[in-house]
């Protein structure tokens, strides 16, 4: 199969990939991207689902997906396929590139080569944050890529579209950020406890580390989320009454329509002849 020609990303799929990279600005976050791509001359990569990783190994620079994640996402995509009867699979993967440049590196570059000897059409995502512009501006960048045969980069367009099936997955996803943070953030804290062999000043140190840890997490990650789906569920609501007030009033205009009850004159067609 040739290389991507596009790639169609559903608008909460993509909110919650910015919302997961916005979560930290001390190291690189990922996710795997679930959907199909189309076997045609121009390959179209439709994503529409998303498993967020916990991190193995938090880094700066990089970051890695374990076999036993790659299973996990591979499971979920089954049984998003079987709920929806749709194809869905493993398409691609995510991840942060924060206060850098939203070009992959070239250990990404080789990341994203290794996906693509298995399948052609695996794509990355690169979510640029906590950078600013020359007027000391916030700005948010992402790209999608591939590898190119002689090991570049190959950049793929890129289009948001709205959100219209999986919805519940994504937002669920999102909604479970805080609960994989704070995964990662007592699994170091126990490994931390575990290497100190008791010592007290260390262990109270660590103890007083973890709760620094967790307090960010309510205001940076837990705080944020809740604000954005508070927003989104006010404005469902309000979508919701302007959509019942539509439905009265076609209901209202149908009832008219039809005249009162008994009443079964008709309106002769248009160009009928009478025989005398």
């Amino acid at each position: 199969m040739p290389p991507l020609a596009l790639v169609q990303v559903n608008a909460d799929v993509f909110m919650t990939c910015l919302s997961h990279a916005l979560s930290t600005e001390r190291e690189e976050v990922m996710g795997l991207l679930i959907g199909e791509t189309g076997s045609y001359a121009h390959p179209v990569a439709k994503v529409s689902a998303l498993l967020i990783l916990n991190r193995v190994d938090k880094r700066k620079d990089r970051c890695e997906i374990s076999s036993e994640q790659l299973v996990a996402a591979t499971s979920y995509a089954e049984t998003l396929a079987r709920s929806s009867g749709r194809p869905l699979r493993v398409v691609g993967w995510y991840h942060s590139h924060p206060h850098i440049t939203v070009w992959p590196s070239h250990v990404d570059l080789h990341t994203q080569q290794s996906w693509q000897a298995m399948e052609s059409t695996f794509v990355g995502l690169i979510f640029s944050c906590f950078n600013s512009d020359a007027a000391h501006h916030g700005r948010i960048e992402a790209t999608a890529f591939q590898t190119a045969s002689d090991g570049g980069r190959l950049e793929v367009p890129m289009e948001v579209i709205p959100a219209n099936c999986h919805r519940q997955s994504s937002l669920s996803a999102l909604a479970t950020l805080p609960s994989t943070f704070f995964q990662e953030e007592r699994e170091e804290f126990r490994r931390a406890q575990m290497s100190c062999e008791g010592a007290p000043l260390i262990v109270v140190h660590n103890s007083a580390v973890y709760t620094a840890a967790l307090c960010r997490l309510l205001d940076r990650v837990c705080a944020p989320i809740l604000n954005t789906l508070s927003a989104r569920l006010s404005r469902n609501r309000l979508l919701l009454q302007e959509l019942e007030k539509e439905k009265s009033q076609c209901l209202a205009a149908a009832r008219t329509s039809k005249g009162p009850p008994g009443d079964h004159r008709s309106t002769p067609l248009q160009g009928s002849s009478s025989t005398t």
